[in-house]
């Protein structure tokens, strides 16, 4: 199991095939901002977790390690 939110919130954006560009589209940051986030410099704000969690029907609490990895997310 992944317990880690750093490799958590990159997990989903390769499984989702989505770049770095795109994530931070959808979190309304630069690409820069998401790529520090992803790397672990930046901390990554509940109100983005919030917001992917809903974009992507995710169980809550997923991103911050509270529920196994599961590679079969939904679409």
């Amino acid at each position: 199991m992944d317990t880690n939110p750093v490799l958590r919130l990159k997990l989903l954006r390769t499984h989702k095939n989505l770049t770095q560009r795109q994530m931070a589209a959808i979190l309304e940051v630069g690409q820069n901002t998401y790529s520090r986030m992803e790397n672990g410099v930046t901390s990554f704000k509940d109100s983005y977790k919030k917001i992917l969690e809903e974009k992507f029907n995710l169980t809550t609490g997923w991103l911050s390690c509270c529920r196994p990895v599961d590679l079969s997310l939904s679409e």
